[in-house]
This record gives structure tokens, C-alpha cells and sequence, in this order.
């Protein structure tokens, strides 16, 4: 047993010498506006932030390694809303105002309508979240597409509020490692060794108008076995999207009474939920 092992030596982990975070700036440090490709910045004093504002802010996210496209979401603002509804613990969310993911509204200065957020670049791609190695000897980009218009990102009753991004920056881990580590990792680079990526990623599909009958099928396109789906999150929205006079990050029950998901060949759940809101019989769904 090891609580009987008095003689065991003390071992320490000199491997990583340091991590450091240098800044980076987008190469359109000049420009940030509506349908650019590129946090603190400035809103109406008079206006509201929607939860999840930055995500908001922009139609796509991607990271490129060595040109190549390793993870990317398209409507970040609805799709890291709905993944971190469902995954953050509760200390994770009291965490996650920094970032701005704070219900029902994000506090900005009352006087000047400047905020200013950290976001961790696991809220947007999960390849940020899951792949935990260095990456050596890469360029790294972070492609950042602006939104075609801030309706997303404001609560306001005055048309045409608008948003200034006044700067941005990406916070990129430096690491440096020991003598005996370098060496190990030198060989990796001289003999050219591929190494796997492996890591989740999230794909959101959307249905524009639902028809009126009680009853909708709807399928999604399928994937190669390589990117067999394994969870599948379902949200709807009543008058939610380019409306400034409602959240974009606020999702309806529309009271829904049963749902059946077919993924990879098996139906999920098995029986029939024979849900109620008005009576609050969800907690077999909340538990989902």
C-alpha cells in the first residue's frame, strides 16, 4: 500500500521552466467594424448588452495551424450560448461574467458605456477546451469575421445603437521548457512525425421559420465516421434574431410537449417525455 511507503522520495516537475502571455494584435488593428475580418470597447450608455455579447460580435470563428483549418464555428453567439448553458458548472458561470456570459444583462460603465472582457477561446471552439498540448514550430492564426450588423449583441429601444470595438487582443500562452524536454521535442521537428490533434467540435444548424402544425421533422445532414456526432442540443428562439428589442441569447420553450432524436442509428430518449411547462413537469428534460 503506499500510505506504507515512508521511504518514497519526493519528486518535483522541472519540465516547464515558464508560461508566459504575450499579446497579439489582428492584423486589422485599424479596423474593427460590421463584415470585417479580424476587448474593450464602447456601447450606448443608454443601451444593454445581450448575454454572451462578444460572441455576438462576430458570424465566424476559426483557428488556422499552418494554413490549414484545425476548428471553426459559424454563429458563435448562438452556438457557445447553447453549449455553455448546458456544460458550465455553477462556479464556471459566476467565472464566465468576465467574459460577459452573465443573464440577463451585461453590466457595462453606467456613465460611459465602456466595457471590457476576457474571453478564453475555449468558449467559442472546443479545440481550445479539449486539446490540452503545445503546439511547436507552427504559425497560429485566429480568424475573427465580424458581424454584419450588432442588432445580436444590443438591447436597446433606439434604433440604429451602434458598437466600437476600441481594441483587441489575443493572449497567447509562451511556454519554455527544460533542456531534456527541447531535446525530446527537436527530434519530433528533425524526423517530421505527424502528430494527431484529437478533439470535439461543435456545428450548428439552423431552421429559419418552424411551420405552424404541431407536429416537424426535421433532418440534418450526416457525417463521416470520423466525425461521428455524439451530442446534440436543441434551441428554440420566438422573434430572437436581428431584434434589438429582445436578447439573441434568451431561448423559448414554445411549450414543447415530446422530442425524439435519431443519432447514429438509436433513438434518443426512448420513451416519451409527455412534457408540460405550464405545470412545470420538465425535470425529466432538465435532467437531459
Amino acid at each position: 500500500m503506499s500510505i506504507l511507503n515512508v521511504s518514497d522520495k519526493v519528486q518535483f516537475d522541472n519540465s516547464l521552466v515558464r508560461i508566459q502571455y504575450h499579446n497579439h494584435l489582428p492584423y486589422s488593428s485599424n479596423s474593427c467594424n460590421n463584415s470585417d475580418e479580424i476587448h474593450d470597447g464602447t456601447v450606448d450608455k443608454d443601451s444593454k448588452l445581450s448575454a454572451n455579447p462578444i460572441a455576438h460580435m462576430f458570424s465566424e470563428v476559426r483557428f488556422e495551424c499552418g494554413g490549414n483549418v484545425i476548428d471553426r464555428v459559424r454563429n458563435p453567439g448562438i452556438a457557445s450560448t447553447l453549449k455553455n448553458l448546458c456544460s458550465l458548472t455553477r462556479s464556471e458561470y459566476y467565472h464566465a461574467s468576465n467574459a460577459g456570459f452573465e443573464y440577463p444583462n451585461v453590466k457595462v460603465n453606467e456613465n460611459t458605456g465602456d466595457f471590457d472582457f476576457c474571453v478564453p477561446l475555449k468558449y467559442f471552439l472546443r479545440f481550445a477546451e479539449d486539446y490540452n498540448k503545445i503546439l511547436i514550430n507552427l504559425r497560429q492564426e485566429l480568424v475573427l469575421v465580424r458581424s454584419n450588423s450588432d442588432k445580436n449583441v444590443i438591447e436597446s429601444l433606439l434604433p440604429n445603437v451602434t458598437i466600437t470595438i476600441n481594441k483587441i487582443v489575443w493572449k497567447v500562452p509562451h511556454v519554455s521548457v527544460a533542456d531534456v524536454e527541447r531535446l525530446k521535442l527537436l527530434e519530433y521537428i528533425e524526423q517530421g512525425i505527424e502528430l494527431d490533434m484529437g478533439f470535439r467540435s461543435f456545428d450548428l444548424h439552423e431552421y429559419p421559420s418552424l411551420p405552424k402544425n404541431r407536429q416537424h421533422t426535421w433532418t440534418i445532414k450526416t457525417s463521416t465516421q470520423l466525425e461521428k456526432p455524439r451530442y446534440f442540443i436543441l434551441g428554440f428562439q420566438i422573434n430572437g434574431k436581428d431584434n434589438p428589442l429582445r436578447s439573441a441569447s434568451q431561448f423559448d420553450h414554445c411549450n414543447l410537449t415530446d422530442m425524439k432524436v435519431f443519432l447514429n442509428s438509436e433513438k434518443y430518449p426512448y420513451e416519451a417525455l409527455n412534457l408540460n411547462f405550464k405545470t412545470g413537469q420538465i425535470a425529466v428534460l432538465y435532467e437531459m
